[in-house]
């Protein structure tokens, strides 16, 4: 991927990775399905992501035909309704980011030059459009992974206006997933411990107020959150921490602890296993389904941190695993989706090649061979 930048950095990052362990089977009381992801017949899929060449490229895919955006940068949420596609990432200005959204693949820009700033989900609620993201300081953004540092700070932002979420006794946070329940906004992210500032605390705020949902000096993320009736899904992961070396304009990630996936069900911790990581998660009647990935045995990738662990994409179902990955190369899944027939689509990527999964079956979305690579970073169905 290039020669190594002189500088090497090594920084927490919240991106959510397993020798599978028997769990009990748990389901949610309810059985509320959300007309908005109630989705049934014919629907179209999205995917969001980024594509690499001479420049990181915000990308979707629509049913697996690319469109991309007349920017630098990458795309991390994608969200539909009424027809419209809504898109939200960052835009790169010399290598300052500007957290940007897209409606139908106008962009808004939500920040300047003056910060960097990260938008990285989007929610779209009765009209009213939410975005949650993090204010880097002066970290530079390389490509479309994007390190926190020990002074970022979590945003909300509604229609455009900025919210920053904090919690008593922590100074700094971040953000990752917003979700939307009549008038309640749930954000899931974390806050960095005041001891050890290189610590994650997985966290999730509801209207503004935070929950703390590890505490001690665990590091921990919460990366996505859902909301099904009056329950509150968090997922993430425990022992998460994640190193990134950059080089010219790319991005090296590996994970440097093996990590606990790990659901939240209103405050009650669930381990799926360990050494595995979960990013997404989505309720669908009484059912729970987790996106993410394990790490495997081939400790051949080396950096110069030394070897590590390949890692390989799944996802589970009220705590059974499924891997959707079975090569050498990394693989991960980054997003999911379920159908109401049942399928389940997730995204997320195959040796640094956007993948799509439909069950178990892998499509790469992004075969091009003039791009060096591509990630798919989130997924929505919309009815056709």
């Amino acid at each position: 991927m290039g020669k190594y930048l002189l500088i090497v950095l090594v920084i927490v990052i919240f991106l959510a990775g397993c020798t599978n362990e028997a769990i009990h089977d748990i389901r949610p009381d309810n059985g509320i399905v959300n007309p908005l992801f109630n989705v049934t017949g014919q629907y179209d899929v999205y995917i969001a992501g980024a594509r690499f060449g001479d420049n990181e490229l915000p990308t979707e895919w629509r049913n697996g035909v690319v469109t991309g955006f007349p920017d630098s940068g990458a795309v991390r949420s994608i969200f539909v309704v009424g027809g419209d596609v809504y898109a939200a990432g960052w835009v790169l200005d010399h290598k300052r980011s500007i957290a940007t959204y897209w409606k139908n693949r106008v962009s808004v820009h939500l920040s300047d030059t003056t910060d960097n700033v990260i938008a990285e989900s989007i929610f779209v609620s009765g009209g009213d459009v939410y975005i949650t993201g993090t204010a880097l300081g002066n970290f530079k953004v390389e490509g479309a992974l994007a390190g926190y540092t020990t002074h970022s700070s979590a945003i909300l932002w509604k229609n455009g206006a900025r919210q920053s979420l904090s919690s008593p006794g922590y100074q700094y946070s971040v953000a990752k997933s917003v979700f939307v329940s009549g008038s309640d906004v749930y954000v899931a992210g974390g806050v960095l411990d005041p001891v050890n500032p290189l610590n994650l605390r997985a966290t999730y705020w509801k209207n503004g107020s935070a929950f703390v949902l590890v505490d001690g000096a665990v590091p921990s993320s919460a990366q996505s959150v859902f909301v099904s009736g009056n329950d509150i899904y968090v997922a993430g992961t425990v022992h998460d921490s994640e190193a990134i070396l950059f080089t010219l304009g790319e991005v090296y990630e590996f994970t440097t602890r093996p990590g606990e996936a790990t659901y939240w069900k209103n405050g009650k911790a669930v381990t799926l296993g360990t050494n595995c990581h979960a990013q997404s998660v989505f309720v669908l009647g009484n059912d729970i389904y987790i996106a993410g990935f394990a790490l495997g045995a081939d400790t051949t990738l080396s950096t110069p941190f030394g070897g590590f662990r390949n890692e390989i994409a799944m996802y589970w179902k009220n705590g059974k695993s499924v891997a959707l990955d079975s090569s050498s190369y990394n693989s991960r899944a980054t997003s999911i989706f379920i159908s109401a027939d049942g399928a389940v689509h997730t995204c997320g990527y195959i040796n640094s090649k956007a993948t799509y999964w439909k069950n178990t079956t892998a499509t790469y979305i992004d075969p091009v061979s003039d791009y060096n690579g591509s990630f798919g970073f989130s997924i929505f169905l919309a009815q056709h």
